[in-house]
């Protein structure tokens, strides 16, 4: 498909690939490590997340942020990401 080879992380059954600027995770579904990134049987479902990255905030600022506009944080831990190991806010 063109794309440069990203980050590889074979613990997870996940690995990485650019494609320009764009970082595309991709992930083993059949494995038990990747379970939490196979897609639900809800028709139609085809993306698992979108991500933003951000400079120059504080984490504490970004999630008061979110809250004060009725953003409610569902989940907040350290994943991999587009440039390493980073926080991610599932809302």
């Amino acid at each position: 498909m063109g794309c440069r080879p990203g980050y590889d992380y074979p613990d997870l059954a996940m690995t990485h690939v650019w494609y320009g600027p764009v970082l595309i995770g991709l992930w083993d579904v059949n494995d038990s490590r990747s379970a939490y990134a196979a897609p639900t049987q809800q028709e139609g479902e085809n993306v698992h997340h979108i991500a933003f990255a951000w400079h120059g905030a504080a984490e504490e600022d970004v999630c008061r942020h979110l809250q004060f506009y009725g953003v409610k944080i569902l989940k907040r831990l350290r994943q991999v990401g587009g440039r390493g190991f980073g926080l991610a806010l599932y809302f």
